[in-house]
């Protein structure tokens, strides 16, 4: 998140074989008024207004969320979570970006 805060995006990808991978993109944005998600080619791109990336970044809340009309009677749901780090500690992955976990003991 702290990563979200100074750049005001965050981009990672998926990579499903050598030739298939699929990018997400959390980005923050002024002159937004609502959440709002993107597709385009293999991209997913989910934008926050400012001031609702402040707050939520500055608060204990964990999550997001938000319904985007689609079409008609048609609506996407938006769920956005911070990533905590893990109770127990996995030697195969990398946390040195993830929040510290709220249910950790200090």
């Amino acid at each position: 998140m702290n990563l979200l805060k100074s750049k005001q995006k965050i981009i990672e990808e998926v990579q499903f074989s050598p030739q298939s991978t699929l990018n997400y993109k959390l980005q923050i944005q002024t002159g937004l008024d609502n959440i709002k998600a993107d597709l385009s080619g293999n991209t997913i791109q989910v934008s926050l207004p400012q001031s609702t990336a402040v707050d939520w970044l500055n608060s204990d809340q964990v999550g997001l969320k938000a319904t985007q009309e689609i079409g008609k009677n048609q609506f996407l749901k938006i769920v956005i979570e911070k990533d905590f780090a893990c109770l127990t500690p996995r030697k195969e992955e990398d946390q040195s970006d993830l929040l510290p976990h709220p249910k950790k003991s200090s």
